[in-house]
């Protein structure tokens, strides 16, 4: 399996204009929430856990 088939896990450290800034192994990754949250009404804030 290569490595961006794989699951990571980091921290969010911002959100800004909805791309967030996750720390994973020393390296800061820019991504977008799933869809699934913004029809939940669920906000990932800075400082939480997440699985990309």
């Amino acid at each position: 399996m290569n490595q961006s088939a794989q699951e990571r896990t980091g921290r969010i450290l911002s959100c800004i204009g909805g791309i967030y800034t996750v720390l994973s192994k020393s390296r800061e990754i820019q991504c977008y929430a799933k869809g699934t949250f913004r029809h939940d009404g669920i906000t990932p804030l800075a400082g939480d856990y997440v699985t990309f």
